[in-house]
């Protein structure tokens, strides 16, 4: 993303709108590419059980911190909420429970933690 221009203060609104297209193209071409292929939540959460990602150091503990704090955590993915849940999970994050459907809460892909 730096690449695209050169950051100063002024260009906030422009990275901003970068993001948001690079999460756009992001989510369109994985979904496109799941339901091609008809892959199910119950595959990505096999394919995560498959892979050896782990969390960077420090990152439990910055969840710790924030909760004792009472500072939210926000994160916004491109439409993979489950497999970050996941990841976050196997990383000694705790994690509430998800919302029953139906209930509310955020938007698909945004993970909210107070």
């Amino acid at each position: 993303i730096r690449s695209c221009f050169h950051w100063a203060p002024s260009d906030h609104l422009k990275y901003l709108m970068l993001q948001v297209e690079l999460c756009e193209w992001f989510w369109n071409t994985s979904n496109d590419l799941m339901q091609r292929h008809h892959l199910s939540r119950d595959d990505l959460r096999q394919a995560l059980d498959a892979t050896n990602t782990v969390l960077r150091p420090g990152t439990r503990e910055l969840f710790q911190e924030c909760e004792a704090a009472g500072v939210p955590v926000i994160i916004s993915s491109a439409g993979l909420a489950d497999v970050l849940e996941g990841i976050l999970r196997r990383g000694g994050v705790d994690l509430p429970p998800p919302p029953p459907p139906g209930a509310g809460g955020p938007q698909p892909g945004v993970l909210v933690y107070s």
